[in-house]
């Protein structure tokens, strides 16, 4: 058996201008298309061995990273009406501390701040980010745009001295809040049904330049934490931008993990690696182009 797994973070109608979530009425339309094209698995079930799938379709898994509240005003009410098995992986850090992940933080402190520039002292830089005006929103937008790749690829450490310039500089704008589930939010979304996993504690890059320590802390304890809470060690920790090596792998395996989950276009195969699954990020655009996605096609015309 083969199947596609389907990753989403926000569904609400909300804007934004960096990173808009899907809006309710698409998020409904590829549910409806993935029933009538596929049989919808659990996913953590599935691979473990505990469900059998039923039927000749295709297979396919449904599941959400980072834990926002609007899950469960806009994604469950559509989860609930097509009767779908669906899988979140929270970062326990935003649940404890009712904060969003660094990277919605980083995106609007900047979008929202009244000053008209930025200085950022930081060798990972190049010399035009580092000091940089903006005149108008657009400018403002295009900094973001180019300043957010880097901090994901930079060792943990230099990241976060980054963001602690960004938030002192910005501190006319506090960090947004109510924006994540909370536990008893989560309590109530495992009882329905809901496979509750680790997306770590604080949403780094688990292979840019971390101690095997810090990689173990990360896992480990967010795992810990859903188990304190949950009632359950997960069974699946999804590593953050799908960042994950042979060390992260094997701490994964070693603290209790059944399963990993990276981001890749590909099918997963039940025989693959079970601890780099490859998972297929759709977004906020056309319902053309998402069906590209869903049947592997975007990538083909992408790679010819």
């Amino acid at each position: 058996m083969n199947a596609k797994i389907f990753l989403f973070h926000r569904v609400s109608p909300e804007i934004d201008p960096i990173w808009s979530p899907m809006q309710p009425a698409q998020f409904d339309k590829i549910n409806k298309y993935l029933k009538k094209h596929f049989e919808i698995i659990p996913l953590e079930n599935t691979i473990i061995g505990n469900y059998t799938p039923s039927s000749k379709k295709k297979k396919c898994a449904i599941v959400f990273d980072d834990g926002y509240k609007d899950f469960s005003h806009y994604s469950l009410p559509i989860i609930r009406k097509h009767n779908i098995p669906v899988s979140m992986y929270i970062v326990t850090d935003c649940v404890n501390q009712n904060i969003p992940p660094w990277t919605y933080i980083l995106n609007f402190k900047l979008m929202n701040t009244t000053l008209s520039s930025i200085e950022i002292e930081s060798s990972y830089l190049p010399a035009y980010l580092k000091k940089y005006v903006w005149k108008n929103l657009l400018d403002k937008i295009t900094y973001i745009k180019k300043l957010s790749p880097i901090l994901k690829k930079i060792p943990n450490v230099e990241r976060e001295s980054i963001l602690l310039q960004i938030k002192s500089q910005t501190d006319d704008i506090a960090c947004p809040e109510n924006l994540m589930l909370n536990w008893e939010d989560l309590r109530c979304l495992n009882r329905e049904g809901v496979e509750i996993g680790s997306h770590t504690v604080s949403h780094p890059i688990l292979s840019q330049n971390l101690f095997s320590s810090d990689i173990f802390d990360e896992l480990k304890n967010s795992g810990e934490e859903i188990k304190k809470q949950i009632g359950k060690f997960p069974i699946a920790i999804s590593y953050p931008f799908g960042s994950c090596d042979y060390r992260v792998k094997k701490i994964a395996k070693e603290v209790g993990y059944k399963i990993g989950l990276g981001v890749n276009p590909q099918n997963y195969f039940v025989k693959g690696d079970s601890f780099e699954i490859p998972r297929i990020s759709l977004y906020s655009e056309s319902f053309f182009k998402t069906k590209l996605r869903i049947n592997g096609q975007l990538q083909k015309i992408k790679n010819i």
